[in-house]
């Protein structure tokens, strides 16, 4: 999920609020969809990650779109 939001945030400029990048994505059916494993813990330690893959509601549209901000 970070490496996604890592591209979401280089492509608009915008650095993204991970948890709420990830609710956005597993909250809707067919973005996401656990695979059931975890990535290895990197060298810090803490929680693996929960590891994902894309969903058929990809083919069809992105799941966040970039807001629009006032000038």
């Amino acid at each position: 999920m970070a490496e996604l939001r890592a591209v979401y945030e280089a492509i608009w400029g915008v650095q993204l609020d991970a948890a709420n990048f990830r609710r956005s994505l597993v909250g809707e059916d067919g973005w996401v969809i656990p695979t059931g494993r975890t990535a290895r813990p990197g060298p810090g330690g803490g929680r693996p990650a929960e590891l994902y893959r894309a969903g058929r509601t990809w083919q069809h549209a992105a799941p966040i779109h970039r807001l629009q901000r006032n000038r």
